[in-house]
C-alpha cells in the first residue's frame, strides 16, 4: 500500500499540477497533450476544450517515462509507446514519444462516473425506441455485436449499456479489444 502512494505521489509530481489538478475535477473526463504542449481538456456537459497550461516536451516525456516505471513496462526509443492504467486511481493512459510522434504526446480518460443503460440512451435521444428494443432482443438471444468507432465516439458507453441489457442472466460474456 506505501509503495503504491509513494508511486501515485510521483506521478502526481512528474505530471505536473496542471494535470494533477484537472485529474481531481470531477466534471473532466478526459485530457490530452497535443505535440504542441498544449492541454486539451474534455469536462461533462461542456466538451472539449484547451486549457491555459503548456507543458514542455521535456516534462512531458518525464511524465511518460514516469507512468511506464510505475506499471513496470518499457518506454524508449526502440517501444516508443506506453498503455497503462494509472494505479490507485485506474485512469487509462496513453503515452508515445518520438519517433513515433513528433514531441511527447498522452492521453488519460478518467473512469466513467456513471454506466447508462440501453433506456438512458433511448431517453436522451441516442438511440430510438425500435433501436433499443432489437438490442436488447439480440443480447437476449445471444447474437454476436460488434461494437466499432472512432476515437471518443462512445464505444466503451455502448458497450456498458449493452452489458447492463445481459445482467441477471447466465450468459457468458466475450470482450476483444485491439
Amino acid at each position: 500500500m506505501e509503495s503504491t502512494e509513494r508511486l501515485s505521489d510521483l506521478l502526481a509530481t512528474a505530471l505536473g499540477p496542471e494535470v494533477t489538478g484537472l485529474l481531481r475535477d470531477e466534471l473532466v473526463s478526459e485530457i490530452r497533450l497535443n505535440a504542441d504542449g498544449s492541454l486539451w481538456v474534455h469536462r461533462l456537459g461542456e466538451g472539449k476544450s484547451k486549457s491555459d497550461a503548456l507543458i514542455s516536451p521535456i516534462n512531458a516525456q518525464r511524465a511518460i517515462y514516469a507512468v511506464a516505471f510505475g506499471v513496470n513496462e518499457i518506454c524508449n526509443e526502440s517501444h516508443p509507446s506506453i498503455a497503462a492504467e494509472l494505479p490507485k486511481t485506474g485512469e487509462r493512459f496513453q503515452g508515445v514519444i518520438p519517433p513515433l510522434s513528433k514531441s511527447p504526446v498522452f492521453a488519460i480518460r478518467k473512469k466513467a462516473i456513471r454506466v447508462f443503460s440501453l433506456d438512458d440512451l433511448q431517453t436522451q435521444g441516442v438511440i430510438t425506441v425500435e433501436t433499443s428494443e432489437f438490442l436488447k432482443s439480440a443480447v437476449h438471444q445471444r447474437k454476436n455485436i460488434l461494437v466499432v468507432g472512432g476515437t471518443d465516439s462512445g464505444k466503451t458507453t455502448f458497450a456498458n449499456a449493452l452489458l447492463q441489457a445481459i445482467e441477471g442472466s447466465n450468459h457468458r460474456i466475450v470482450i476483444l479489444e485491439e
